[in-house]
């Protein structure tokens, strides 16, 4: 149950990032549909609600409302999701009612809402800040990419061309960013490889990154296929968009399935990427 909440979340938030994509940038002349963006925010509040429950029950399976209240004023868990919420509500009206020279004020509040996410994650309870923006980075550009593509696939009527280039360009740079810190952000768990690779935290990323790669794959084809033959008036890509769309939601599931496994860490959780390098390395050279 906590791995559907946690993809509903992360659903909700990527709709809110991607409908300030379009109204600032993907297409500025229209602003996006306020009932999805305050609908998405009204999800995340009772998704985020409903996580802090579970998360207790999973402790104290006799858990009443008090106990729950308690616990979502008194915690950091509790702090982070109030946190969430002020920064979903926030990122909603300057979506929907700030003209487009706001864009600053949206970037803030849309970084603010991501990081109610992050400060609850993996990388942050390794300790540190290296970690914490690492995955702050990698939401943000997950966020990005899929909420660029849903909002330009799933829109009524066929994409348009100016659209679909600026959609291009950014999973170009936003794909290269979530390789990096994809990549450091494995590596801070991996300081033992033995337990690593045989974790279930293991397995959900291998899922994930098959997803991923399926997607990019359909992302080339979108690239360097389809949209150039929508140059030239060809159609095709409406339902390729759709199918990546598809692939992104179940690279959310995968996330969320990985974010809710036990961290594979031996007796010391070491966060020296570069040293974590060499001990996969050297794991998987024997």
């Amino acid at each position: 149950m906590l791995i559907l909440v946690k993809s509903l979340s992360w659903t909700a938030l990527t709709a809110m990032i991607g409908a300030a994509l379009w109204r600032y940038w993907l297409a500025p002349d229209e602003r996006p549909s306020a009932a999805v963006v305050w609908a998405s925010a009204a999800a995340l509040a009772l998704l985020a609600l409903a996580e802090l429950w579970l998360t207790l029950t999973q402790v104290i399976p006799t858990a009443d409302p008090a106990l729950w209240w308690r616990y979502a004023t008194t915690t950091a868990h509790g702090h982070a999701v109030a946190w969430r919420l002020v920064a979903a509500a926030l990122f909603a009206l300057a979506t929907t009612l700030l003209p487009r020279r706001g864009w600053p004020v949206a970037l803030v509040l849309g970084v603010w809402l991501c990081f109610g996410f992050s400060r609850l994650s993996h990388a942050a309870a390794m300790g540190g800040s290296v970690p914490l923006l690492v995955d702050l980075a990698h939401l943000l550009g997950a966020a990005t990419w899929a909420g660029a593509v849903w909002w330009v696939g799933l829109r009524r009527g066929a994409p348009g061309l100016p659209e679909l280039e600026r959609v291009s360009r950014l999973a170009t740079w936003v794909v290269a960013g979530l390789a990096l810190t994809g990549v450091l952000s494995a590596l801070v768990h991996a300081g033992d490889p033995p337990r690593f690779f045989a974790s279930t935290y293991a397995a959900a990323l291998a899922v994930k990154l098959g997803l991923v790669a399926v997607t990019l794959g359909l992302a080339a084809a979108n690239r360097f296929v389809l949209l150039p033959r929508a140059r030239a008036g060809g159609d095709g890509i409406r339902s390729a968009l759709h199918a990546e769309s598809v692939l992104l939601a179940a690279v959310l599931v995968a996330t969320a399935w990985l974010s809710t496994s036990p961290v594979p860490h031996g007796a010391v959780a070491e966060v020296d990427v570069l040293e974590n390098a060499r001990r996969v390395i050297e794991h998987l050279t024997r």
